[in-house]
């Protein structure tokens, strides 16, 4: 699982690429309660694509061009239904598309499969170094860096641009090594000149202005180049406001993890989970023991404490490392609640009480504010339920 806590970074580009270069042959998994999404690598390039289904839009294209009867028609549908990694051999025996036609195909199917996956918030996203047979008629050659591109500039989608850019008061730097790394990305004269204005000043609707363009299409720049790892966001402004809003979502989703142990410990120990609380408190160490003193996490303490801790970390130079402290901090104590329960109740209530705070995380549509924390969150859960299973 890829787990993450800098939001303006996008995870999924990261991924791929790191993949790119390291020339890995194996399947990416990009999964949410909604569907599946499958991408193939050979050497770091994507060979096949598959989760999001193109092909009933294609034979009707046939069907309507070629002038088949309902019955060819329903016989190509079942083929896509059951399996459809056999409906391109299909196609090419029956003489009804020709092999550059059909290759085409995959290529708009893979850009669709991939720009699927960038907009999906609360997803799960793993790399496989399996061997995945893929059919010689759909095997396609598309080089990462290319497709990413492709994909990117054709997406229509200001609202998953906004979620890394979080505004037009917003100011992005390069990162280091920009210049070097630019090279071996051809980027278009448009992206290009956004790139050259991007100087850790101008704000990105002053770069609206300049560029004469509509923000949509400047958005979509800026997260193209967070994609390449190009640019990185630097403003003071933005930085505080928006981790004040960070911290207050961190807090919020460990306070609700928190309160469902908490729940399930009452059930079975009544007020003696106030003294299991506080020895779990005390056994905390550094920062994270310095971070929760005095905090009573056994009564309606929510409100209070997102305010004493955005306090807290409002003077933190570094907008990351504090959210790293504070997810840290919490996960700590959750897992100290958690083996304590699995000693005291057993494996069934622990692993139980893990679920539910598994599928509140995926279920409740406010967390999914900040995909890559409920990857971290949801990773460590995980990994808490396997220990305890085991």
């Amino acid at each position: 699982m890829v787990s993450g806590l800098n939001s303006k970074k996008v995870v999924l580009s990261r991924e791929l690429l790191k993949l790119y270069y390291d020339g890995m042959s194996g399947e990416v998994v990009v999964r949410d309660k909604l569907r599946t999404i499958k991408l193939y690598l050979e050497e770091g390039n994507v060979v096949y694509a598959e989760g999001v289904d193109e092909g009933r839009q294609l034979l009707r294209e046939i069907g309507a061009k070629k002038g088949l009867d309902p019955r060819q028609l329903k016989a190509l549908e079942q083929i896509n239904e059951r399996d459809p990694q056999s409906l391109g051999k299909a196609l090419l025996d029956r003489k009804l598309l020709s092999e550059p036609v059909w290759k085409k195909f995959l290529e708009i199917k893979v850009k669709y499969v991939l720009a699927t996956a960038f907009k999906m918030e609360a997803a799960d996203l793993r790399f496989r170094d399996v061997s995945s047979p893929i059919l010689p008629s759909n095997l396609i050659d598309y080089n990462m860096i290319q497709l990413l591109l492709d994909t990117i500039r054709l997406m229509e989608d200001l609202r998953t641009f906004e979620r890394h850019i979080p505004g037009d008061d917003a100011v992005f730097t390069l990162s280091e090594g920009a210049n070097e790394l630019k090279a071996i990305i051809p980027l278009s004269p448009f992206e290009l000149t956004i790139f050259s204005m991007i100087d850790g000043q101008r704000p990105v609707g002053e770069v609206i202005k300049s560029a004469g363009l509509a923000r949509e299409d400047v958005y979509k720049t800026f997260y193209l180049l967070l994609c390449f790892d190009l640019i990185t966001l630097i403003s003071a402004k933005d930085r505080k406001v928006g981790d004040e809003v960070d911290y207050t979502h961190i807090v919020n989703i460990y306070l609700d993890l928190l309160r469902i142990l908490e729940t399930n410990f009452r059930k079975e120990v009544g007020k003696r989970f106030e003294s299991i609380l506080n020895k779990c408190l005390n056994e905390l160490t550094g920062q994270s023991k310095e971070l929760l003193r005095s905090l009573d996490l056994s009564k309606d303490y929510q409100a209070g404490i997102v305010t004493q801790i955005s306090k807290r970390f409002a003077e933190k130079e570094k907008a990351t490392e504090g959210r790293l402290v504070l997810s840290s901090s919490f996960n700590k104590l959750v897992f100290l609640l958690v083996t304590r329960m699995e000693k005291l109740l057993g494996k069934g209530v622990t692993e139980r009480s893990l679920q539910q705070m598994m599928n509140i995380l995926q279920d409740v549509e406010r967390y999914r504010r900040e995909p890559e924390i409920m990857d971290y969150v949801r990773g460590n859960l995980r990994d808490y339920f396997q220990q305890i299973s085991a």
